[in-house]
């Protein structure tokens, strides 16, 4: 796993490491303007990674390599507010003095995750009520203050408008609204180079999740799907997620998640032979005895299916107990 690799002239790849199962999150800095000399100034940062001393370590190395001076950095751009592309905001703004972007959306979560963190209690009590057994999200909560440790919010943000372009002499990053993995998840273009920085929306092994919160998004896999769609229509040479390796034909892969949510959508469906918790579901997918970490994701993954489903009228929703319509 190379530290540092140039996918294209200005624009880096940063390997961020992280401690769990797909080792580092892929960080961008895109150049906006190429100063005399072939030097190059005025930069976007696209994620970070969690503030965790190998994480810091990573941006060190980035920030002598590519020559940044203070004020280098115009803006440091968060694709979502997961603990792996957000938590060392805080750090990178004191290092470099620039805002954070990050969509209302997921600005206004990630206070309640990792400020206030009753976002945290708000989620338990909502598995707990489609039916996960309390000592389960007990385990959940016990993950997440560990998370929260690995994350620090900065003290200024912007709140960038869905669409937005931070332009340049020589480069532009358009950022794209993206809901569907979070309510506010977004994506950058570079319109010059065709290449989408894709964050967790597209990856080339892995079904992104799905995440559903209380009072979010109604019908976040809708969402997705539509979200999908817009990306396989964009002119679109190379996508780079976040995670693993690079997306060579967008459309190909935009088809195959969306086959992957259809086949899971005919599942659940044939699941609810009778009345069943979203819990009840989870288990005849997935199975019990998950860890804290993919207990959480499947708890997203069966209730932004089912209420696909109900969005659709294909299956009704009374005490909790999802059942399907004649």
């Amino acid at each position: 796993m190379a530290a540092m690799v140039e996918i294209a002239p200005g624009l880096w790849q940063i390997a961020v490491p992280v401690p769990f199962s797909l080792r580092c999150t892929y960080a961008y800095a895109v150049a906006l303007t190429q100063a005399a000399a072939g030097r190059h100034t005025d930069w976007v940062v696209v994620d970070l990674g969690p503030d965790l001393p190998s994480a810091r370590r990573a941006w060190l190395e980035a920030e002598a390599h590519l020559g940044w001076t203070p004020g280098a950095i115009r803006l440091i751009v968060i694709t979502h507010a997961h603990w792996e592309h957000l938590g060392l905001a805080a750090w990178a703004q004191q290092r470099w003095g620039a805002l954070v972007a990050l969509l209302e959306p997921d600005l206004t979560w990630a206070i309640r995750l990792f400020g206030s963190q009753d976002g945290w209690q708000a989620l338990a009590q909502w598995y707990i009520a489609h039916g996960l057994p309390e000592p389960g999200a007990q385990r959940i909560l016990s993950r997440a203050q560990r998370l929260c440790r690995t994350v620090h919010l900065p003290e200024r943000w912007h709140c960038p408008v869905p669409g937005e372009s931070i332009a340049g002499q020589t480069q532009e990053v358009k950022l794209l609204h993206q809901p569907g993995h979070t309510d506010g998840n977004l994506v950058a273009y570079l319109p010059q180079q065709k290449i989408l920085l894709a964050g967790d929306q597209v990856l080339a092994r892995v079904t992104p999740n799905i995440g559903i919160r209380p009072q979010g998004l109604a019908n976040p896999l809708g969402a997705y799907l539509q979200s999908l769609q817009v990306l396989r229509d964009l002119e679109v040479t190379e996508a780079l997620p976040a995670h693993e390796r690079p997306v060579r034909d967008l459309p190909a892969r935009v088809a195959a998640l969306t086959h992957h949510h259809h086949h899971r959508l005919a599942r659940i469906l044939a699941a609810l032979d009778a009345p069943k918790t979203a819990y009840e579901v989870l288990v005849s997918l997935f199975g019990a005895g998950l860890s804290a970490h993919h207990l959480q994701l499947a708890m997203d993954e069966t209730l932004a299916h089912l209420e696909y489903l109900r969005d659709a009228g294909q299956i009704g929703l009374e005490n909790h107990r999802y059942r399907r319509l004649a």
